[in-house]
């Protein structure tokens, strides 16, 4: 609660200043250093929890194979092809909607049963269904693809030497 009132009182001061600035900005720090306090104790726990994580790979493989996780690679499938972002939506809901009455999985799919809802999709559309697939698409800086995190972990290396 104590985190609420002082961005509220963060807000409040800002909107403030138009009308008169004088020592108004002196009252921000509380709020900053209340923030700076959160994320520090934040880091902290983060750090623990990691150093006791167990990460069980065949659950978490089980997870990610399951259900409509991919659905979203679709839509995004559709827009690389060209198709508006509402309407790639609109078809990937069709999809998914069909797999749910017919009790399937995305990864059941055919390139066949795609094209049934758009002739968009191309033979390519299939590796998007896979979570490499998945990870490999997001190429952009900042992205998941293999060779976007090894270059950012090499950059955070020579960083911390």
């Amino acid at each position: 609660m104590r985190r609420l009132e002082a961005k509220r009182a963060l807000l409040t001061t800002m909107k403030g200043l138009p009308l008169s600035y004088n020592r108004d900005l002196q009252e921000d720090k509380e709020a900053l250093f209340d923030a700076l306090d959160t994320v520090a104790a934040s880091v902290e726990v983060l750090a623990a929890l990691l150093k006791g994580l167990t990460v069980n790979r065949k659950n978490l493989a089980g997870s990610v194979n399951s259900g409509y996780l991919l659905a979203t690679e679709l839509a995004d499938y559709l827009v690389t092809k060209g198709l508006p972002f509402r309407q790639a939506h609109a078809v990937t809901g069709r999809v998914v909607r069909a797999c749910i009455d017919h009790n399937r999985d995305l990864r059941d799919l055919t390139l066949a049963d795609l094209r049934t809802f758009s002739e968009r999709f191309g033979k390519d559309a299939l590796a998007v269904l896979t979570v490499r697939g998945a990870i490999e698409r997001k190429a952009q800086v900042g992205g998941t693809a293999h060779k976007r995190v090894a270059a950012r972990i090499k950059q955070w290396e020579r960083s911390l030497r």
